[in-house]
């Protein structure tokens, strides 16, 4: 009973022991666990410590070149604004050296420059300090500014002095523009007189004065307006012809030129007329023929800017209001006409060539010497006389010729005999004269 309890006790103790045992080997795996996680943990940790460490040593290498940079950047921005700065003193000191240096050159800072500016003690401006030179300009600014005033002041005497001169000019043009508007009232007033003087109806020859003018040369004289009788009157001319009845009253309210003279050779050549053939009787002076109506009409419209007369302004031309029945009167006057019983060809024209048998208006050889052409188309009297020209005629149309010729005798001379032949026809004695409207 003994022995059984003591191996139950022995048995517990066993146990006991073993189980302490075991505690302990369990304590002591533990232990060892605990030690292998800490080395792992110190491991990993110094692992960590050696990143941070290489990360911290790189950061720090960066800072330092960023700070290198940084440091050189602001060490060159500093160095280049000192640079700048230097520049532009050196600028400005240059500056007034050059400002003095051309002071020096002015006519009206040279007595300064000369006399009253302190010596300079054989130095140039750009020997000499800055102060020194900023004093210096100083003074020529001031001697400028002098300067400057008095030339203000000359500018306003001298524009005070023009402003004189210009109100004398301005009064002497008003004087001038007063004078002018009066001797424009003068001009105007004798030009309405003029003017009123060819307006007005010329009732009498007498009444009239010849009033000549040239046109490129050409001389032509003035019918003034006025009226008279177309035709003949069988009661004062013996040798009044049927196709000159009955008599027509014309009147011309506007005056009109015609040429002196018949055109002359010379002047057609000389304002390049065209002619199919040349004249028969040549010279300078002789008036042109072996012309027909057409070339006439041509060379007045277009080489003179003129035209043909009417039939109605050539008897006009030649009799006037008195009615005469040849230009110079009612009485034939052998020497006043080249005609049939003193000439066998034409005559020269011009002025001081048979001024005794002028017309009223002054036109010579509006008898004898050369038939004219006329603008006007053969048709009996009374007609109208715009419905007559010749402006639109064919090369069958008869046109009227006037003046007589060298070939005609005394009686077909007269201012109211009417000659009629075709346009296109042209004869030794066939010529012409131009007018110009007023």
């Amino acid at each position: 009973m003994a022995s059984s309890d003591s191996q139950s006790t022995a048995d517990q103790l066993y146990t006991l022991l073993a189980d302490s045992y075991s505690a302990q080997r369990a304590h002591a795996l533990a232990l060892d666990a605990v030690e292998q996680i800490h080395a792992k943990d110190l491991l990993a940790a110094k692992a960590e410590q050696k990143i941070a460490y290489n990360n911290a040593q790189t950061e720090r290498a960066k800072s330092d070149q960023i700070a290198e940079s940084h440091y050189g950047a602001a060490n060159e921005a500093a160095e280049k604004h000192l640079n700048e700065r230097l520049a532009k003193a050196k600028g400005q000191r240059q500056s007034i050296i050059n400002a003095l240096q051309q002071a020096r050159d002015r006519s009206q800072l040279n007595y300064w420059m000369t006399e009253e500016l302190p010596s300079l003690d054989g130095r140039t401006f750009d020997q000499l300090p800055s102060e020194a030179l900023l004093n210096l300009k100083a003074q020529a600014d001031r001697r400028v500014r002098e300067i400057t005033q008095i030339s203000m002041e000359l500018v306003l005497i001298r524009e005070r002095h023009r402003n004189r001169i210009i109100g004398i000019s301005i009064g002497i043009g008003i004087l001038i523009i007063i004078a002018l508007i009066i001797i424009a009232v003068l001009i105007n007033s004798i030009q309405r007189t003029n003017s009123n003087a060819t307006t007005t109806q010329i009732t009498e020859n007498k009444q009239w004065t010849t009033r000549t003018q040239s046109f490129n040369g050409v001389p032509m004289v003035l019918a003034p307006s006025g009226c008279f009788m177309l035709g003949s009157d069988a009661t004062k001319d013996v040798h009044a012809l049927p196709n000159e009845q009955p008599l027509t009253r014309i009147c011309f309210l506007l005056p009109f030129w015609i040429d002196q003279f018949p055109v002359w050779q010379a002047q057609f050549k000389q304002f390049k007329g065209q002619a199919t053939h040349a004249s028969v009787f040549t010279g300078d002076k002789r008036p042109v023929e072996s012309i027909t109506w057409f070339e006439a009409r041509t060379y007045c419209e277009q080489q003179r800017g003129a035209r043909l007369p009417t039939e109605a302004e050539y008897e006009y031309a030649a009799r006037g209001p008195d009615n005469l029945i040849y230009p110079w009167g009612n009485t034939f006057v052998a020497v006043n006409v080249v005609y049939s019983k003193n000439s066998n060809q034409t005559a020269d024209v011009g002025a001081g060539i048979r001024d005794s048998g002028a017309s009223w208006v002054g036109a010579v050889d509006l008898s004898g010497n050369i038939w004219e052409w006329t603008n006007s188309i053969y048709k009996p009297y009374p007609y109208v006389i715009s419905e007559a020209t010749a402006d639109n005629i064919i090369n069958g149309s008869y046109v009227v010729l006037r003046g007589g010729s060298f070939f005609d005798i005394d009686t077909n001379v007269r201012s109211a005999f009417r000659f009629i032949d075709y346009a296109i026809n042209e004869y030794g004695s066939f010529g012409f004269r131009c007018v110009h409207s007023y």
